[in-house]
């Protein structure tokens, strides 16, 4: 009798124990016995895929390794890839047939500053978490539940950029310009480079714009030299940043440039050639070459998959889809048994200083902040090896 009541004991905490465990096939979006749904929405064919397409691949490598590696608790990671081409529609119809059709656990990228700004309500309302690519303040304050960046901020690397302007060039008789370009990226980087200057007390001579499709950046230039500007600040994609430089050097327009994100990477220098000389940079990933410890492992496996990884994919863009990829998995790692929706935010927050091996400075989330940290690395060009080299350690703005 008391073997049966015993037995009988067992079987009800079993049962209760099942209970609680959620049926993945049934229960978690996106997550089955053997596989779990990424999904993935950025430009593939449109204006920006230069830097678009390597953040793809990094992603999907990265994932493809950990698949390899046993998975998250044994299951294999699929990465839905969709085609936004820049556009917000299109970004929207994405999100709706990841989440509706192809129901993903997550989607990483979310197209860019724009378009994550229109697909939050969205993810909020079918709790979808992810992680951008749009690296701008308003993206995690306020606090956002279902919404993460995988580095520093834009606004973080223009203060750095003022930081090391005064604290570090020190340059007499300063007259600073900026390019940027008429989208939502350009607009906060501009924001900001007018309230830091002001924490400076410095003042901005001349403010320009190049946009997608500009064959030349003469009147810009023009503009600048009129001013007399002798540093600028270059918040631009690489388009048009190619196209700046170029005319700089063209119409013999002398000074120091500054990039910020999109600038700071060996591709701008590989294609300007000479013209990158002046360029100097900031930024929160580490470049391809670079030999830190986590560098080393990216190369190392990207080329094990990939032996004739073309030469155009091996920059900053790639690491930051490698980074979001890496975020991603420890956050479901940290989840564990509890992989669900809830779960995955759970672990992404409880990251805390997570060791990168210097593809970004240690990364900690928590509950009330969804950016991972504040450091940069200063960079300058090396014309002769086509790239750009770190020039400092982790630094972070002024308090």
């Amino acid at each position: 009798m008391k073997k049966r009541d015993h037995l009988a004991r067992i079987g009800v905490f079993v049962l209760v124990f099942l209970a609680n465990i959620p049926s993945y096939a049934e229960d978690v979006r996106g997550v089955t016995g053997d596989t779990i749904k990424i999904g993935f929405i950025m430009d593939q064919t449109g204006p920006i895929a230069d830097t678009s397409l390597p953040i793809t691949a990094g992603v999907r490598n990265y994932f493809r390794w950990i698949s390899d590696q046993g998975g998250i608790q044994g299951r294999r990671i699929k990465v839905l890839v969709e085609d936004d081409r820049y556009s917000i529609p299109m970004a929207l119809a994405a999100f709706k047939k990841l989440v509706y059709k192809d129901k993903v656990l997550a989607i990483l990228a979310l197209g860019g500053t724009g378009q994550t700004k229109v697909l939050y309500h969205h993810m909020e309302k079918e709790k979808v978490p992810g992680i951008t690519v749009g690296l701008t303040e308003d993206m995690v304050k306020p606090y956002k539940r279902y919404l993460f960046i995988p580095c520093a901020t834009y606004e973080d690397e223009v203060k750095v950029i003022f930081k090391y302007i005064v604290e570090e060039l020190r340059t007499k008789d300063l007259r600073l310009g900026f390019i940027t370009m008429n989208i939502e990226y350009g607009k906060v980087g501009w924001e900001a480079a007018v309230e830091t200057a002001e924490s400076y007390g410095l003042k901005i001579v001349d403010k320009e714009i190049v946009n997608f499709g500009a064959a030349d950046a003469v009147s810009q230039v023009l503009g600048l030299k009129k001013k007399n500007a002798n540093i600028v600040i270059l918040h631009q994609d690489i388009g048009t940043a190619l196209v700046f430089l170029k005319s700089a050097k063209k119409l013999g327009f002398t000074g120091t440039f500054i990039g910020t994100y999109y600038v700071t990477d060996d591709t701008v220098v590989r294609i300007a050639g000479e013209a990158a000389r002046p360029l100097i940079g900031v930024h929160s990933l580490a470049s391809w070459h670079e030999d830190t410890p986590g560098m080393v492992k990216v190369r190392e496996i990207t080329l094990k998959y990939d032996p004739s990884f073309k030469e155009a994919m091996q920059n900053k863009f790639y690491t930051q889809g490698w980074i979001t990829a890496l975020i991603t998995a420890e956050g479901m790692k940290k989840a564990a048994h509890n992989l669900t929706i809830e779960g995955l935010v759970d672990g992404i927050e409880s990251l805390k200083n997570l060791d990168t091996g210097g593809i970004t400075a240690p990364i900690s989330y928590s509950k009330t902040s969804h950016k991972p940290g504040n450091y940069c690395k200063m960079y300058r060009s090396d014309v002769p090896n086509k790239k750009m080299i770190p020039t400092s350690g982790w630094l972070r703005p002024k308090e």
